[in-house]
Protein backbone atom coordinates (compact mmCIF):
# COMPACT_ATOMS: atom_id res chain seq x y z
CA UNK A 1 0.00 0.00 0.00
CA UNK A 2 1.23 3.01 -1.03
CA UNK A 3 0.76 6.61 0.96
CA UNK A 4 1.05 9.98 0.26
CA UNK A 5 2.00 12.79 2.88
CA UNK A 6 1.65 16.00 1.85
CA UNK A 7 2.84 19.37 3.78
CA UNK A 8 2.02 21.46 1.39
CA UNK A 9 -0.15 24.01 2.62
CA UNK A 10 -1.84 25.11 -0.47
CA UNK A 11 -1.74 22.12 -2.02
CA UNK A 12 -3.52 21.95 -5.80
CA UNK A 13 -2.58 18.30 -6.77
CA UNK A 14 -3.69 15.29 -7.66
CA UNK A 15 -3.66 12.43 -5.12
CA UNK A 16 -5.76 9.19 -4.31
CA UNK A 17 -5.68 6.40 -2.02
CA UNK A 18 -4.43 7.49 1.87
CA UNK A 19 -3.90 10.75 2.07
CA UNK A 20 -2.60 12.74 4.64
CA UNK A 21 -2.47 16.04 4.30
CA UNK A 22 -1.42 19.26 6.66
CA UNK A 23 -4.13 21.08 8.13
CA UNK A 24 -4.99 24.49 6.47
CA UNK A 25 -8.43 26.08 4.73
CA UNK A 26 -6.87 25.66 1.25
CA UNK A 27 -6.47 21.52 1.82
CA UNK A 28 -9.70 21.42 3.88
CA UNK A 29 -11.43 22.82 0.66
CA UNK A 30 -8.80 19.98 -1.22
CA UNK A 31 -10.18 17.15 0.90
CA UNK A 32 -13.49 17.90 0.61
CA UNK A 33 -13.33 17.50 -3.13
CA UNK A 34 -11.28 14.79 -3.29
CA UNK A 35 -12.88 12.85 -0.67
CA UNK A 36 -14.60 10.35 -2.96
CA UNK A 37 -11.39 9.39 -4.54
CA UNK A 38 -9.53 8.75 -1.41
CA UNK A 39 -8.72 5.54 1.11
CA UNK A 40 -10.59 5.34 4.28
CA UNK A 41 -7.56 6.13 6.96
CA UNK A 42 -7.02 9.38 4.80
CA UNK A 43 -6.58 12.38 7.29
CA UNK A 44 -5.38 15.70 8.51
CA UNK A 45 -2.69 16.25 10.35
CA UNK A 46 -1.53 19.98 12.74
CA UNK A 47 1.77 21.01 12.21
CA UNK A 48 3.84 21.98 15.60
CA UNK A 49 5.98 24.75 14.24
CA UNK A 50 7.91 24.53 17.42
CA UNK A 51 9.51 21.35 16.03
CA UNK A 52 11.61 20.48 13.08
CA UNK A 53 9.94 19.65 9.74
CA UNK A 54 11.82 16.18 10.38
CA UNK A 55 10.38 15.91 13.52
CA UNK A 56 6.77 16.91 12.17
CA UNK A 57 7.18 13.46 9.62
CA UNK A 58 8.34 11.19 11.36
CA UNK A 59 5.62 12.29 14.61
CA UNK A 60 2.91 11.63 11.00
CA UNK A 61 4.71 8.52 10.08
CA UNK A 62 4.01 7.69 13.64
CA UNK A 63 0.44 7.91 13.14
CA UNK A 64 0.61 5.85 9.35
CA UNK A 65 2.49 3.09 11.40
CA UNK A 66 -0.48 3.08 13.77
CA UNK A 67 -3.25 3.71 11.03
CA UNK A 68 -1.87 1.92 8.11
CA UNK A 69 0.42 -0.82 9.26
CA UNK A 70 0.99 -2.30 5.78
CA UNK A 71 2.12 0.23 4.44
CA UNK A 72 4.74 -0.22 1.26
CA UNK A 73 6.08 3.36 0.28
CA UNK A 74 4.95 7.06 2.04
CA UNK A 75 5.60 8.95 -1.04
CA UNK A 76 6.18 12.68 0.58
CA UNK A 77 5.59 15.57 -0.88
CA UNK A 78 5.68 19.74 0.03
CA UNK A 79 9.58 18.86 1.49
CA UNK A 80 13.01 18.02 0.30
CA UNK A 81 15.83 15.16 1.51
CA UNK A 82 17.34 18.42 2.98
CA UNK A 83 14.82 18.67 5.41
CA UNK A 84 15.91 15.68 6.85
CA UNK A 85 19.51 16.24 7.72
CA UNK A 86 20.74 14.99 11.29
CA UNK A 87 17.24 12.98 12.04
CA UNK A 88 18.54 10.01 13.13
CA UNK A 89 15.06 8.79 14.33
CA UNK A 90 14.59 8.38 10.02
CA UNK A 91 18.10 6.27 9.43
CA UNK A 92 15.99 2.85 9.22
CA UNK A 93 13.93 3.81 6.12
CA UNK A 94 15.34 4.00 2.64
CA UNK A 95 14.81 8.04 1.14
CA UNK A 96 14.29 7.74 -2.37
CA UNK A 97 14.15 11.75 -3.91
CA UNK A 98 11.66 12.31 -6.34
CA UNK A 99 10.51 15.39 -8.34
CA UNK A 100 7.63 16.16 -5.63
CA UNK A 101 9.95 15.54 -2.35
CA UNK A 102 10.59 11.98 -1.62
CA UNK A 103 9.28 8.22 -1.39
CA UNK A 104 10.49 6.80 1.92
CA UNK A 105 10.43 2.53 2.22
Amino acid sequence: MEVSVIFDCEYDGDASGTVWIVDSEKNRDWFRRHYNELQSGSAYFSRDESETIAYQLYQVLELIADHQPEWKSIVVSGLETADLIGADYLRDFEIEAVESGFVLR
